[in-house]
């Protein structure tokens, strides 16, 4: 049985949380660091841990510092793996482990990525009235390591226990979605500012500014932090 004595963020979300605090919302960042800890003490085997908010598509993990989990950030700058693509493409790729072998460039990370350690799973919705608003992904190094404690997870988790779903993610995939985080958030910082530029230059609420930017972007064919980043560029050299 493998027992770890804490979680900690992963490069990525290091730096998510970094801004989150910096920022953003630090009582959010502290809570996420908290939930890591609160899991630890009932569940002991436990050696990563996910939190994804749907409406803001942000992702962050936090791994064992002393399991293999926590070393496969090294093997993405080794071998240009899954995660570098996603920081580098602004989402996460979905990625099997056969699509892993079959590229050749992945085949050292996939071999890596099947020595977490990962012996168990388990997948916890979050509901805001009617609806699944996140989701929590924790991971095990022992097969029975969540057995008897679903609900206590669920519970400082602020998670839905009767929709918990057990070992969907043994590869660790959550972990693809928290390398892009940092980029969503940086997008969603430049789009803000963009949104503030127009709002003042038109004299516009900010609902109506961020419309306009969501309408324009659509017309031409590219992402809002595309057209915000020509806003901000324009207005910075104005």
């Amino acid at each position: 049985m493998t027992k770890v004595t804490g979680l900690e963020p992963t490069s990525p979300s290091r730096e998510a949380l970094d801004r989150l605090s910096t920022y953003g919302d630090p009582e959010l960042a502290d809570l996420i660091r908290h939930m890591g800890e609160a899991v630890m003490r009932l569940v002991p085997e436990c050696v990563g841990l996910s939190i994804t908010f749907l409406a803001e598509d942000l992702t962050f993990t936090l791994v064992a510092s002393d399991s293999t989990v926590g070393r496969l950030d090294a093997m993405q700058y080794l071998t240009g793996g899954p995660c570098l693509d996603a920081v580098d493409m602004g989402r996460s790729l979905p990625l099997t482990r056969d699509e892993a072998l079959d590229e050749e460039r992945w085949r050292l990370f996939a071999l890596a990525e099947a020595a977490t350690g990962v012996a168990s799973s388990l997948s916890l919705p979050v509901m805001g009235e009617d609806q699944v608003i996140g989701s929590v992904n924790l991971y095990a190094s022992t097969a029975d390591a969540f057995d008897g404690h679903v609900q206590e997870v669920a519970d400082v988790c602020e998670a839905w226990a009767p929709g918990a779903v057990r070992n969907a993610d043994l590869s660790f995939t959550s972990r693809l979605r928290a390398a892009a985080t940092p980029a969503r958030m940086e997008q969603r910082a430049l789009v803000d500012r963009a949104i503030g530029f127009v709002a003042a230059a038109q004299d516009l609420d900010t609902p109506t500014a961020a419309i306009r930017i969501r309408d324009a972007a659509a017309r031409a064919g590219v992402s809002e932090p595309e057209i915000a980043r020509l806003v901000v560029e324009s207005a910075s050299a104005a």
